[in-house]
């Protein structure tokens, strides 16, 4: 079965960072299957990025608006359950998730190569969203969470400096300089 497309691209390819799930996605279709090539879902929408949290039956889904527009979905046991816009600062921005310790919040990145990066935080407040931008992780580009989820790695821009950030503050609380 081929994945619809107008113009015949695969625009989006995502591994899942703890199921073993992979989506693909074109400007009409999102699709998501395991490892063994299983189907688990289609949506036939154009959907630049989702994230599945399976403690809480959550989907987080973004759909590109237009350049400078995205749309953050919020849907609990598959039902739509909040929607907002977000100006796409970025112009176009890829869509990047990481996961946090907590099952109700999402960090999300919005990455535009030489143009810089722009890191949220999207929370389910019952149902409702709530997004809070972390303007200290501009030009960084988070990279992992501690087994204990109280700390977060993040890496510049120019890959020369490591920061450890304290959890859920985001706050710097060591830099380490990383040589040529």
């Amino acid at each position: 079965d081929v994945i619809n497309t107008k113009t015949g691209n695969i625009l989006i390819f995502v591994l899942h960072p703890t199921e073993n799930v992979f989506g693909i996605g074109s400007e009409d279709e999102y699709r998501i299957y395991d490892f063994q090539g299983n189907l688990h879902c289609s949506i036939r929408e154009n959907i630049e990025a989702i994230y599945y949290s399976p403690e809480k039956n959550l989907i987080w889904e973004i759909r590109r608006i237009d350049s400078n527009k995205k749309e953050i979905c919020l849907k609990l046991d598959h039902a739509l359950a909040d929607r907002i816009e977000i100006e796409d600062e970025l112009y176009e921005s890829a869509v990047h998730f990481q996961e946090l310790p907590d099952p109700d919040k999402i960090c999300m990145m919005l990455l535009a190569g030489q143009d810089g990066a722009m890191t949220y935080v999207l929370t389910n407040e019952n149902g409702k969203i709530n997004y809070s931008y972390k303007e200290n992780l501009d030009e960084n580009a988070l990279l992992d969470l501690s087994p204990d989820g109280e700390k977060l790695l993040s890496v510049n821009d120019t890959l020369d400096m490591l920061s450890l950030h304290a959890y859920p503050e985001f706050e710097i609380t060591k830099e380490f300089a990383l040589p040529e």
